[in-house]
């Protein structure tokens, strides 16, 4: 590697919405960015498909208000709960059903339109540092390697990412009662799951979330407890013996699940010299309240600063910055959720919320989505 020149001023490694918006905030930045995917494009990802006020407020920092309508999300108007046997619909406003597949491709054609290069079905390992950036080694489908430089690196590649060097080790510190995550799109799926209506189905063991996404398809994502899975013999029939329970008919199409690693946990360590973890790749909460997407993308919008100030000089204070800052915003944003995922465990808890639910429903606003609306990073600006 020539240490004297840099190939970009940020590699940005996974194209999830904290990568993508990442990757357009720092190009709308004046900088050259390229975004690097290890998975071929556009795929499916485990995924609840429900887009919050929260990632709705980031869209509209970033000037995509437009992109959900764009993409024919669907309203979502109705929350139908069945918790521990107690049944609940509440009429609600706030959210949107979007398959990842199309939520994160229209994002990365949002980057590339701003000038991001996009290179997809590459696998990215963060190398050393050197006086003037950070290499990456690229492998292709062939699994040739490429060393390039980038003056920053934004790892954005999830739970499940690979991308850590030496000197920033993956070191999770994971929930002491923690869950598996799965999920299915089933396309034009026959079901009595209505549009515009978000099912949730919990139990002891875990909690299943069904929507229809654009095109009428269905999207089933679940958090489930390990035991459970092999107790009901797999991932399929542990789902369809949630659902048989809740009496909620079963989705006829063969489901192909796709799973993912036990998911509340944080990273240690979310920075190293010019190195700098965001979304997932930093910390996971299952998200019961579907925050998911929007916390992923208020990371990625919260690291662009700190990532454009280190293009242009890189201090340790970055680092110090950063690590600091994901603790309080994580905490800060996940804690309803926290708070909702351990309630949920509890059968006579769950069981007097959903009732106060189904005669007060203006409360779900409270727990939910609207608020989390409010909690954005109100003082970043994606362009300066």
């Amino acid at each position: 590697m020539i240490e004297s020149a840099c190939d970009f001023d940020a590699i940005v490694i996974g194209a999830g919405p904290a990568g993508s918006l990442a990757a357009l905030g720092l190009a709308r930045r004046g900088h050259a960015v390229l975004l690097v995917e290890r998975e071929s494009w556009p795929r499916h990802k485990t995924c609840g498909g429900c887009i919050s006020g929260s990632a709705i407020a980031a869209l509209n920092t970033f000037g995509l208000s437009d992109l959900p309508r764009t993409l024919e999300a669907v309203p979502l108007q109705r929350l139908d709960l069945r918790i521990h046997g107690v049944n609940a619909r509440v009429d609600w406003r706030g959210g949107l059903a979007l398959s990842r597949r199309s939520l994160d491709e229209g994002l990365v054609q949002a980057a590339t339109r701003a000038g991001v290069q996009f290179l997809p079905k590459t696998r990215a390992s963060v190398r050393e540092a050197t006086p003037i950036g950070r290499v990456v080694a690229l492998h292709d489908s062939s699994g040739r390697e490429r060393l390039i430089q980038g003056r920053v690196v934004v790892a954005a590649d999830g739970i499940g990412g690979s991308s850590a060097p030496n000197d920033a080790p993956v070191e999770w510190t994971l929930a002491r009662r923690n869950l598996v995550g799965v999920g299915a799109v089933a396309p034009s799926a026959e079901s009595s799951l209505a549009s515009h209506c978000l099912r949730m189905i919990a139990d002891r063991q875990g909690y299943v979330g069904m929507v229809r996404v654009e095109g009428d398809a269905i999207c089933i994502a679940a958090a489930l407890t390990p035991a459970s899975i092999r107790q009901a013999g797999g991932v399929d029939a542990r789902v369809r013996e949630m659902l048989a329970a809740a009496s909620v008919e079963a989705i006829s199409t063969e489901m192909r699940w796709k799973g993912s690693p036990q998911l509340t946990r944080r990273r240690r360590t979310v920075a190293a010299e010019r190195l700098l973890f965001a979304g997932d790749a930093s910390s996971y909460v299952e998200p019961l309240t579907g925050e998911g997407i929007g916390w992923s993308m208020w990371s990625g919008a919260d690291v662009v600063p700190l990532a454009d100030e280190g293009i242009r000089a890189w201090t340790p204070s970055i680092e110090q910055r950063w690590q600091r800052m994901t603790t309080t915003t994580r905490r800060r944003r996940q804690l309803m959720c926290r708070v909702l995922t351990r309630a949920i465990r509890q059968p006579t808890l769950s069981r007097l919320a959903v009732r106060a639910l189904s005669t007060q429903p203006f409360l779900i606003n409270t727990l939910t989505w609207s608020r989390q609306a409010s909690l954005g990073a109100s003082r970043w600006s994606p362009a300066r």
